[in-house]
């Protein structure tokens, strides 16, 4: 294995409250927070500092060892850093996005029955649109043209 020269700008500090477990066998590696457990599978090799609590991604590929694999490993450097960011991201907060409605009859309704989880939009149609949303997703409907959505992804 050739050594290679770690940038700063590839390590990435991992939270105390997170455990990070990988397998070399799968290359996978997996991040378990209090929030929820998010799997990645990886085309570079990572190497993690105990001693610093970070995670080092290197850009020597997990399959290829030939020069095409080694640039496209050196491609995926960044990438997987992004990914890897938005994981821990996911894992220990909660995110949510509001949506504004504007114009004129551009309306959100929300269900009453907690059961149902579904929003009905008047969006000036002859008709209302409704939509489900998703289990780990929950809305919020402050005013009738604010519509907040929480979720972990």
């Amino acid at each position: 294995m050739k050594f290679t020269y770690f940038q700063k700008k590839y390590t990435i500090k991992i939270p105390e409250n997170v455990n990070t477990f990988y397998c070399d066998k799968k290359k996978i590696i997996t991040f378990a927070g209090p929030l929820k457990k998010k799997s990645l599978n990886l085309e570079v090799k990572p190497f993690f500092s105990y001693t610093l609590n970070s995670l080092i991604i290197s850009d020597l590929s997990n399959t290829q060892n030939s020069v095409s694999g080694q640039k496209k490993a050196k491609i995926m450097q960044g990438t997987t850093l992004a990914i890897i960011k938005h994981a821990l991201i996911e894992i220990n907060y909660k995110l949510y996005n509001k949506i504004k409605f504007v114009g004129v009859g551009y309306r959100s309704f929300q269900m009453n029955n907690p059961l149902e989880n579904q929003i009905f939009l008047k969006l000036g149609y002859s008709h209302m649109i409704y939509f489900r949303i998703p289990s780990p997703l929950n809305t919020h409907v402050v005013k009738f043209t604010t519509l907040f959505i929480f979720g972990n992804s």
